[in-house]
């Protein structure tokens, strides 16, 4: 009797494997059934959309690593704002927007929002351009994230380093106090729990500073 796959029980492997790239593609005419092909054969997920208000969805919408757009080849009339320019009022003030990616020429319009660049023609080609600039995007993201980590930590380690010598001078001041107050001492029971408190404090400490290799800068290769 053959056995069917195993079930993973870990409730934390679907968080361990990154989400696969998602794109938008807009398109100022028709959209190239090749290169959404091409994305969705390289395991992308391709949405298509002909307008930019897609990208200013509430929160709740998908969140996309890049946006593809499909340029015509010539300029529409000079009176229409074409879709780069539309795009552009999108996403320009936009702190965390996607990668913008163009397929065609933009003939230098919008050169501070353009990331990349791309000839029309070989889907299989762009795609590919495509899925390198999303994963050198996501490793810098990802770099940038261990650092604020990494200074968070540093500033952890040093906050319980300051602590460190005003907390064992109540530490022992408390446990003096405790040592000569008599049990029918009205402030015993205060001065015991002083003492335990400030025991715990001092533990908590002493793991912070266990973070030194954490809050390291690691070297390249």
């Amino acid at each position: 009797m053959s056995r069917g796959p195993e079930l993973n029980n870990d409730p934390t492997a679907a968080d361990t494997a990154p989400a696969p790239p998602a794109i938008l593609l807009l398109a100022a005419v028709k959209p190239d059934a090749a290169l959404s092909g091409a994305l969705e054969a390289a395991g992308f997920r391709a949405d298509i959309a002909r307008d930019p208000k897609e990208l200013a969805a509430p929160a709740g919408a998908r969140i996309y690593d890049a946006v593809v757009l499909e340029l015509p080849a010539r300029r529409a009339g000079s009176g229409t704002p074409d879709l780069l320019e539309k795009a552009e009022r999108v996403l320009a003030g936009a702190p965390d927007r996607p990668l913008v990616i163009v397929v065609g020429a933009s003939g230098g319009r919008c050169a501070h929002l353009v990331d990349l660049e791309l000839a029309p023609g070989d889907a299989a080609a762009a795609a590919r351009q495509i899925g390198g600039a999303i994963a050198a995007r996501r490793l810098k993201l990802a770099e940038q994230e261990i650092e604020r980590l990494r200074k968070t930590i540093v500033f952890a380690r040093q906050t319980a380093h300051d602590l460190a010598q005003p907390l064992t001078t109540i530490l022992a001041r408390a446990q003096l106090l405790r040592l000569s107050a008599k049990p029918e001492d009205p402030h015993h029971h205060a001065v015991n729990i002083i003492c335990d408190e400030a025991d715990r404090l001092a533990r908590m400490m002493e793991e912070f500073q266990k973070l030194k290799v954490m809050s390291q800068t690691p070297s390249r290769p």
